[in-house]
């Protein structure tokens, strides 16, 4: 607990000091990437969201009695995955259709769905660590995915968002360790890989931003 409180606290610094007096960035500008490898971490992505949708319908298929709003979240899951791999392409070829983009928004309401549904299952327990890095690693993605729409709609934060991406990444392997069913655990490997991806592309997109006289003028 103590070293998860440390963490927290040092990552926070890390962000505000690596991105310190640096200026937030519309989406298109802060998440474009045309290296070849950003597509493929998208894809992968994509594919454990869609991934993790499938398992979800399977399971609710075999569940008893199935309950109507697993499948809604499978559902969101597999939509989510669409939509992960929509918004990769469109980062990757540089297409500038990042603002008000309402695709964004579905996987954060997915996480949100999920964090609710995860925490009325487990809030039983009366050993809280028995779940509480899971529900923070989703807390943590959740905000991740919300301080991305945010540079869509002209509230970004870049130091904010560097800082959820860490944390993201940080709680999500954590629970790894916990020990999850396929479904579930699909989600927390496209945490660590989508926001590891998306942190880099930040950090670099913004310290070239800064270092580009054109950009500055403007």
């Amino acid at each position: 607990i103590l070293f998860s409180l440390a963490v927290f606290l040092g990552f926070g610094l890390l962000a505000f000091r690596l991105l310190r007096e640096k200026t937030a960035l519309p989406f298109d500008r802060a998440f474009f990437c045309p290296k070849p490898v950003y597509p493929l971490a998208c894809l992968l992505s994509a594919a454990l969201l869609l991934g993790a949708g499938v398992l979800g319908v399977l399971d609710y298929v075999n569940s008893t009695p199935p309950r109507l709003i697993f499948l809604l979240l499978s559902l969101l899951m597999a939509l989510s995955g669409l939509s992960v791999g929509i918004l990769g392409k469109q980062n990757y070829r540089g297409e500038g259709t990042g603002r008000y983009n309402a695709l964004l928004l579905l996987p954060a309401f997915t996480y949100c769905l999920w964090l609710i549904l995860y925490y009325q299952g487990q809030a039983g327990d009366p050993v809280t660590l028995n779940y509480v890095y899971h529900v923070l690693a989703i807390i943590a993605t959740l905000l991740s995915l919300y301080r991305m729409a945010n540079h869509s709609f002209d509230r970004g934060r870049t130091q904010v968002t560097l800082w959820c991406f860490l944390l993201t990444i940080y709680f999500s392997c954590v629970s790894l360790a916990d020990g999850h069913g396929p479904a579930a655990l699909c989600p927390l490997i496209f945490s660590i890989i989508y926001c590891g991806a998306h942190s880099m592309v930040l950090l670099w997109n913004v310290t070239a931003e800064q270092e580009d006289p054109s950009h500055e003028q403007e």
